[in-house]
C-alpha cells in the first residue's frame, strides 16, 4: 500500500525519472536515504516497472520517407 510520501515520489518521478535521489529528497523535504529505500521498495514490489523516455516522433523521423506496400 502506498502512502502520501510514496505518491509524492511517484508524482515527481513521472515528471522527471532522471532526477537524482538527492534532488528528489530536497524537493520533498526528505532524507536521501528515505527516497532511495522507498524507490527501491516500489521497484521490487512492481509498482515501478521501469523508466523511459518520451520521444517526439515527428523529430525522430524528420527527413525519412516511408512507403507502405499492401
Amino acid at each position: 500500500m502506498l502512502d502520501k510520501t510514496d505518491e509524492e515520489i511517484l508524482s515527481e518521478l513521472r515528471k522527471n525519472s532522471r532526477v537524482s535521489s538527492r534532488q528528489l529528497a530536497a524537493k520533498l523535504h526528505l532524507h536521501p536515504t528515505t527516497v532511495i529505500s522507498r524507490v527501491s521498495r516500489m521497484e521490487k514490489s512492481g509498482v515501478i516497472q521501469g523508466y523511459g523516455a518520451n520521444l517526439d516522433l515527428s523529430s525522430l523521423f524528420k527527413g525519412f520517407l516511408f512507403r507502405i506496400f499492401t
